[in-house]
């Protein structure tokens, strides 16, 4: 996942970012929305 993120990131031509850094996003703009922190949680939780 992170190659094929690398690869999009470039030739969007777009600020360096690690793809974990989009789950914290994710996570912070679903809770600022007003989704249950519960559910926030179940949705970033990382698969084992």
């Amino acid at each position: 996942m992170n190659t094929l993120f690398d690869t999009l990131e470039g030739r969007a031509e777009v600020r360096r970012i690690r793809f974990h850094d989009l789950r914290h996003t994710c996570a912070s703009m679903l809770l600022g929305q007003g989704v249950a922190a519960r559910i926030v949680m179940k949705c970033s939780d990382t698969p084992r």
